[in-house]
């Protein structure tokens, strides 16, 4: 089985701060521990509407960069995952099965991508309080192809 990212999970406090739980998961993952408060001020993420993926820039101030979310592969997620680096994965969730409520709630939310079984994909959810959970692949890849296939990824500054 191939290898997957050791994450500490992180729960969103609120139901549109899903951008800042997954910002808060990688930051952890480095050894930065940022409340949600602070990375939700940081990002400028507003109550129902969420945070505008411009403003993932702004991780500068904390000494990490964030690539502006931009349409990839299930390879190229596959990749990032096999050299350590999670993927910050944007969804669209009336199409994700798993969520116990899927009816009538139909939103773009973020996940962290950390590994890869033979029929799925670990996803640490920040709707829900652990992770990872196994999302089987079919699953998946509706919910992000609805989503334009977007990713963004976190890293400490160089």
């Amino acid at each position: 089985m191939p290898s997957t990212i050791r994450l500490p999970h992180r729960q969103q406090e609120f139901d549109y701060s899903c951008l800042p739980a997954c910002a808060r998961m990688i930051l952890a993952a480095f050894g930065r521990e940022v409340p949600e408060a602070e990375l939700r001020q940081l990002l400028k993420t507003r109550a129902s509407v969420g945070t505008h993926t411009l403003h993932f820039r702004n991780l500068d101030a904390v000494g990490f960069e964030a690539d502006w979310p931009y349409p990839s592969t299930l390879n190229d997620v596959r990749d990032h995952v096999e050299r350590g680096l999670p993927v910050v994965v944007f969804l669209w969730t009336g199409a994700l099965k798993h969520w116990p409520e899927t009816a009538g709630v139909d939103y773009l939310h973020t996940a962290v991508a950390v590994g890869f079984t033979d029929d799925g994909i670990l996803l640490h959810d920040p709707k829900f309080l652990d992770g990872p959970t196994e999302i089987p692949l079919e699953d998946f890849l509706e919910a992000w192809r609805l989503a334009d296939h977007l990713i963004a990824l976190i890293r400490l500054h160089k």
